[in-house]
């Protein structure tokens, strides 16, 4: 009898409580507000993460940049050239790429009349191909010369001599004529020949004669092709010919 007197009395308890205590809806508005506030403490965190990936990408965008530059300055070697030797029925074909240092002795743009002749005269000699190569076994002669040397002196440098006074004003004012933003300038001079041989077949071995003219080249990479055979070698002055064997 008593344990259902303490129901009774709990359940009346509990109702008058419920009556007493309404729901308020200003409560339940502080507890929104409460989870709101949380929720933009949530993303400003993670828009903070985001900042801090993005600077993480900048860095490692930069440290490639950093490598890649790096990688390019590596390749570009004074003293080292490249060429190839392509060899088709009789159709023979060279290709020659070297660093401007190699054949006038700098990369920028010729400033005054010593470089101007310098560049001219190195000119002269590459669109001269019997000043170049030596060729063993047949007689090769040239249908096709192409010479670039746009890196180290101006397009209408004929006209040189009617801006004298313009170079020799400017002259004085490029100190740093061999660097840019200070970083040192990097160009290449770029020559190709196309001949017609007598019988490719016999052409057995072609001398690289250049090395009387250009004494920087110091390595000359050269990679070549003739019908089914191939090779690579190094050339220098002291070993200066391509065998085809």
């Amino acid at each position: 009898m008593k344990a259902n007197s303490l129901k009774t009395f709990f359940t009346l308890l509990t109702f008058s409580l419920i009556v007493i205590l309404p729901w308020d809806p200003a409560i339940q508005a502080a507890s929104h507000e409460h989870h709101d506030e949380h929720h933009d403490d949530h993303d400003d965190h993670h828009d903070e993460h985001d900042d801090h990936h993005d600077e993480h990408d900048d860095h490692h965008d930069e440290h490639s940049d950093h490598h890649d530059e790096h990688g390019s300055q590596k390749a570009h070697l004074h003293g080292y050239a490249e060429m190839t030797v392509a060899i088709e029925g009789n159709k023979l074909e060279i290709n020659l790429d070297s660093p401007s240092a190699n054949i006038v002795g700098f990369e920028h743009k010729a400033s005054n009349d010593d470089q101007i002749k310098t560049v001219e005269a190195a000119e002269s000699v590459l669109k001269t191909p019997n000043k170049m190569f030596l060729f063993n076994g047949t007689n090769c002669i040239v249908i096709r010369t192409s010479v670039d040397i746009s890196a180290v002196l101006e397009e209408h440098h004929d006209e040189h001599d009617d801006h004298h006074d313009e170079h020799s004003d400017h002259h004085g004012e490029g100190e740093d004529v061999g660097h840019k933003n200070g970083e040192e300038i990097h160009s290449d001079i770029e020559a190709n020949y196309k001949f017609s041989c007598d019988d490719g077949s016999k052409l057995i071995s072609i001398s690289m004669i250049l090395f009387n003219h250009f004494p920087a080249i110091e390595k000359l990479k050269t990679d070549w092709i003739k019908g089914n055979k191939q090779g690579s070698l190094e050339l220098s002055s002291d070993s200066r010919t391509v065998i085809f064997r």
